[in-house]
């Protein structure tokens, strides 16, 4: 026999290395498992159409629903993708929101006392009570004890700077008056003692009566005359007294609606801007399922390490 045509006993060991190797792939490629990262896709076949199913954004698959030949109705769902960053993001959200209203409410029920009553009015404070139930009521939330007294404390507050103001503006009117009849009575003591001066200018002139009771005469004209003066003076300052309280009073009314106009404003601004970022996380929560357009029969399902391939036959 040739020596050639003898095989070697080293390429007859190394053919047979490969054709074990070879089963051994074939066999574990059968029986591994892959884990499910990522995101979800697939593809549906309804009659012959193929049509892909996508999450719009990535994530860990989370857990299968389906298995080979299920039947799936339109709307059920298929997969879920892992949805904690997404659920924690909407519950931060949420609490923004709440926070957000609760100040909406507080503005609210502070602003409409002092647009419809006068801080000094009967009930007050009361009314401000009733539009924060309102608006609990209108915004489908649970006001906390604290927000009622922080409505009801603020009112009141106000309430009790404005009556302090028109106390003092009370005192100042009464002092006024009581200047008034107190310039009246030295105004016809003026006039009394005016005539006897001028009197008793002549009875000096006639030598009737001596220059020192002339000139005493006349220093109890000067002396009226000042005290006429004093008594106008202090009206007049009593006077800049009433307008300066007048003017503290509107000024503590109007300050308190800019400052709540203001922070009504900046808190419907912000509860527009968390309602859509809420719509929009909860559109993003959604998505974390990936549900079946139509009624079909799940086909030729393979979960593979960077997609989910599902063929759906209707």
């Amino acid at each position: 026999m040739n020596k050639s045509t003898i095989s070697s006993p080293t390429i007859r060991l190394t053919a047979w290395l490969f054709v074990i190797l070879f089963i051994a792939i074939v066999v574990g490629s059968w029986f591994a498992k892959v884990e499910i990262v990522a995101r979800g896709a697939g593809r549906i076949v309804p009659t012959g159409r193929i049509q892909a199913i996508q999450s719009q954004f990535s994530g860990k698959i989370n857990e299968v629903l389906v298995t080979e030949g299920s039947y799936v109705k339109a709307g059920e769902t298929l997969v879920y993708l892992e949805s904690v960053q997404q659920e924690a993001e909407l519950d931060q959200l949420k609490a923004e929101f709440n926070r957000e209203i609760l100040a909406l409410n507080a503005a609210e029920s502070i602003l409409k006392p002092l647009e419809n009553s006068d801080p000094t009015d009967n009930g007050f404070v009361e009314m401000g009570k009733s539009y924060l139930l309102e608006a609990s009521n209108n915004y489908k939330t649970v006001n906390s004890a604290k927000l009622e007294i922080l409505v009801t404390s603020t009112l009141s507050a106000i309430r009790a700077r404005v009556a302090e103001i028109d106390a003092k503006f009370q005192r100042y009117e009464k002092a006024i008056s009581t200047q008034g009849a107190r310039i009246t009575w030295i105004e016809r003591e003026l006039k009394l003692v005016s005539e006897r001066n001028s009197s008793a200018e002549a009875l000096y002139k006639s030598g009737t009566i001596t220059r020192l009771e002339y000139l005493d005469r006349t220093r109890v004209t000067q002396d009226v005359q000042k005290e006429f003066e004093i008594a106008n003076k202090q009206k007049d300052e009593f006077e800049a007294l009433k307008i300066e309280a007048r003017t503290q009073r509107d000024s503590i009314i109007s300050g308190a609606l800019t400052k709540y106009h203001s922070d009504f404003f900046q808190a419907q601004t912000a509860v527009d801007k968390l309602s859509a970022k809420i719509k929009a996380s909860s559109s993003k929560l959604e998505n974390t399922k990936i549900v079946s357009p139509i009624d079909g029969c799940t086909d030729n399902l393979k979960i593979l390490q960077m997609e989910l391939l599902l063929m759906l036959v209707k």
